[in-house]
Order: C-alpha cells, then sequence, then structure tokens
C-alpha cells in the first residue's frame, strides 16, 4: 500500500513539512464506501434495492469533498502560510497572507524562542552577480533583533521584517 503522505519543502521559506499525495478517493476509498451504501441499503430496504446507487453517488461526493479540502490544506505551509495553489492565480493575495501569518507568528509568545525561518532574499544585478537582502542585524532569533547592535539604516525594524516577506517592498 502507497503513502498517503510525502516530505516536501515550502516553496517560500524553504522548512521541511507533509503534504497529502492525492486529491481524489482512491479505489480502495470506493470499495469502502461501496461496503459502506449496501450496508445502509439493507438497514433501510432489508432487501436489495437499486435506490442504493442514490446513496452511493451521495456518499462518492461527501469523501471527494473531504479528500479535496484534506489535500488542500495540507499544501498551505504552517511555518509561513504561503499557499501555492493561490499563488499560482493571484500573487498579491499571497503576499497578504503571507504578511498577515508571519505578523501573528510574530505575537505569539511561543514563537519568540523558535529559530527564524530560512528566509532567503538574493537578487542578482546586472552582471548576474548575487546581492544577499539579508542584512545581519536580521540574522539570529526575533527575540535578539532589539539587541542587536546594529541598528537599521532608516531605524525602522517593521520596514525591515515585513521586507522580508515582500521583496518587491525594497524597491
Amino acid at each position: 500500500m502507497t503513502q498517503l503522505t510525502t516530505d516536501c519543502f515550502c516553496a517560500f521559506c524553504k522548512s521541511s513539512r507533509r503534504i497529502v499525495k492525492r486529491q481524489h478517493v482512491t479505489i480502495a476509498g470506493l470499495l469502502v464506501l461501496i461496503a459502506m451504501s449496501l450496508t445502509i441499503m439493507f438497514l433501510i430496504w432489508e432487501s436489495f434495492n437499486p435506490k442504493f446507487i442514490i446513496i452511493l453517488v451521495a456518499l462518492i461526493g461527501v469523501g471527494e469533498v473531504f479528500a479535496l479540502i484534506r489535500w488542500r490544506l495540507s499544501l498551505i505551509c504552517p511555518q509561513c502560510g504561503f499557499d501555492p495553489v493561490v499563488y499560482v492565480h493571484n500573487r498579491d493575495r499571497v503576499v497578504e497572507k503571507v504578511k498577515s501569518h508571519m505578523e501573528e507568528r510574530r505575537k505569539m509568545g511561543e514563537n519568540q524562542l523558535l529559530p527564524p525561518l530560512p528566509i532567503e532574499l538574493e537578487m542578482r544585478d546586472r552582471r548576474n552577480k548575487s546581492i544577499s537582502l539579508n542584512p545581519s542585524y536580521l540574522r539570529g532569533s526575533l527575540l535578539s533583533h532589539p539587541l542587536a547592535s546594529e541598528t537599521p539604516p532608516d531605524g525602522s525594524l517593521e520596514t525591515h521584517l515585513q521586507s522580508r516577506v515582500n521583496p518587491k517592498s525594497l524597491t
């Protein structure tokens, strides 16, 4: 029997996580749904009745909805809130979701002592040379940011933390 989940990395924060492989009901799931519909048929009519097909279709529909919801919820990164399905359709909406998720994560007390997410912002200049956008005062845990010896150039740590989420805000 194959595994239900697979290991992968978030496309935004590169943290390791598990996602559900299948977004539809499997053959084994269909066999279980057929057995459930036959059982319900015998409980209601006490003999074979072709009306069980209606019950079977309803159960398959409910099973498909739950399988799709399970797959869809597993795609969203629990660390940074990045959603690849929404990213394909509307990038601005994903930026807002990640910003709000990171703001909630920063406000929660239990996340203050965790190491920061390994978000690396990197740009290429005209000569294809890599330029790191992670200044030294942003390295380390969020708890150490206010105690850092270097201060942000404009004095606003909030601006630099948000720029980690949205590289476009740097320009």
